[in-house]
């Protein structure tokens, strides 16, 4: 002051030297006041870099660890100042350096990035992590990392992808079994079943082939039933001397026998069958009684686990049954057609028991079926319908065997009393065959064939649509070779003859739509 004072000028300036003063101390005191509030909040981020539960690291530009959390410390198992001067290649797990060191050229290319990989821990196992790095090229070439720890999440995926891989598999097993069910109620020929059953468990995860391997007990030996794929035809003996198994083995156990590993196979095998890791034989019995093994093979080592073992199980008790089934509705199928070959020999020797008594029918009933089954199918009939056809023009004159031999066999014309009698013949064949269910369902054509068109037959005297059509489309047949073939009382038409006749009964005494039928095969040549 002494000097400001002694010095006119300055004392001239006294008043800009303090304002200047002024403005330097408090520009020293926002300095000061910045500095601390950047401490302070330097010392903020710190302590939440500190005590946030993801790991945090600060590297350099060549990896080097600069700064690092007590979460990451802990996440691999060290103490903070132990990671201080690490670098990143001492903790990836995943990376070689030469990787690493692309990692770090294209974080700085990009700025930032986000990957999975893994660190290793100091007891040597190894941490899945999340990676999240910022470039800060303006610090330096430093890169803020922050790093969490997913083995959780990693760990709780894996278990949805063996739970989902789990339901899968039951799943396919599931429709597996269900399927064979399908074709336990459809399938009712042994081959086709078979080849339906291999085909679906063809179809299951890890296998290369299957075999189903009977018992022929009439021969005491071991048949190769059927394979999937069918190249798969190597022989029993080949296959004894390759596992060195003895078949009768799951058969007297009663128990699956699995084999994994096989021992290597000799090349004479077929390579779907060679080259598999793993060989189950499932003995297939139900109710007590053996059926025949059922072979998979697998091009998996691991697949006959335990559960794969419980699905075994089931799956051979299906197949049992499934073959069962067959073989019993093939023996029911084969009964079945003994009976109807039966009925069949009994309907003839019925129809020749009445031509023998009435010789001058003798052929009749041959010609007759043979025609009116020509006409049947014209009209659309085929299969049950034109059995139950055939059986009934065999029996259409059944109910004459009642009728007395005098009128039956007499060489001249009815009176009107025994035309009264024959025609009860159809309520004769009606009697005969009412309570027999085979014969019961061909009733129409003994009972109806002679009614006629305009309701002037018998026995009911029903007309038109009234009358089944298959007695319709008989009642043309008979009378053609009725006319065509010679009688006691009188000598046989020409085919001219009964065709005009039958022409012209067309809307009386027949159905005009069989005639045209009739008359478009006459003409085509197939009736004779």
């Amino acid at each position: 002051m002494d000097y400001i004072v002694k010095n006119p000028e300055s004392f001239r300036r006294l008043p800009y030297l303090c304002h200047r003063v002024y403005y330097q101390w408090r520009a020293l005191q926002e300095k000061k006041a910045a500095e601390e509030k950047l401490r302070q909040h330097e010392s903020l981020l710190n302590s939440i870099l500190q005590s946030t539960r993801d790991g945090y690291i600060l590297i350099d530009a060549e990896g080097k660890f600069l700064e690092v959390n007590r979460a990451y410390a802990e996440m691999l198992g060290y103490a903070p100042n132990d990671l201080l001067g690490k670098s990143i290649v001492d903790v990836e797990a995943l990376q070689s350096p030469t990787q690493i060191a692309l990692t770090l050229e294209n974080i700085r290319r990009k700025g930032s990035a986000l990957f999975q990989t893994l660190h290793r821990h100091r007891l040597g196992n190894t941490v899945d992590v999340e990676v999240s790095v910022t470039y800060l090229p303006e610090q330096g070439g430093k890169m803020v990392t922050f790093v969490r720890d997913i083995s959780e999440r990693i760990a709780m995926q894996n278990a949805l992808y063996q739970a989902k891989d789990h339901l899968q598999r039951q799943l396919a097993e599931m429709t597996i079994l269900r399927n064979i069910d399908l074709a336990i109620t459809s399938l009712h020929e042994s081959d086709s079943l078979i080849n339906a059953l291999l085909e679906q468990l063809f179809l299951l995860n890890g296998i290369q082939a299957t075999c189903l391997l009977l018992y022929e007990e009439k021969e005491a030996a071991w048949n190769l039933r059927a394979s999937m794929p069918q190249t798969v035809n190597c022989t029993l003996d080949k296959l004894r001397e390759w596992l060195q198994v003895d078949l009768d083995e799951p058969v007297e156990q009663n128990q699956p026998l699995f084999l994994s590993p096989v021992p290597p196979s000799p090349p004479a095998l077929p390579p779907g069958v060679g080259t598999c890791r793993g060989v189950a034989l499932l003995p297939l019995c139900v109710h007590g009684k053996f059926i025949g093994i059922l072979m998979i093979f697998s091009s998996l080592a691991d697949l006959f686990d335990e559960e794969w073992q419980d699905f075994s199980r089931a799956l051979a008790m299906q197949t049992a049954i499934a073959l069962e089934n067959v073989h019993l509705y093939e023996l029911l199928s084969y009964q079945h057609q003994e009976l109807l070959e039966a009925y069949q020999a009994t309907l003839e020797a019925w129809s020749r028991t009445l031509e023998i008594r009435d010789k001058e029918t003798q052929g009749h009933t041959q010609r007759v079926v043979e025609i009116s089954l020509k006409m049947a199918s014209a009209f659309g009939l085929n299969g049950k319908q034109l059995e139950i056809f055939r059986r009934g023009a065999m029996l259409h004159d059944i109910g004459k065997i009642r009728i007395p031999d005098t009128i039956l066999l007499k060489p001249t014309s009815l009176t009107q009393d025994e035309w009264e009698i024959m025609r009860q013949h159809p309520l004769y064949a009606r009697d005969m065959l009412q309570g027999i269910r085979i014969l019961e369902e061909a009733l129409e054509i003994p009972l109806y064939h002679h009614e006629r068109w305009d309701g002037s037959g018998y026995p009911y005297g029903i007309r038109g649509e009234a009358i089944p059509l298959k007695a319709r489309i008989f009642a043309v047949a008979d009378v053609w070779d009725a006319l065509t073939s010679n009688r006691p009382y009188r000598p046989a038409w020409t085919k001219e003859a009964a065709r005009s006749y039958i022409e012209s009964q067309a809307g009386q005494q027949f159905d005009p739509c069989v005639v045209e039928i009739f008359l478009r095969l006459l003409n085509a040549g197939e009736i004779s």
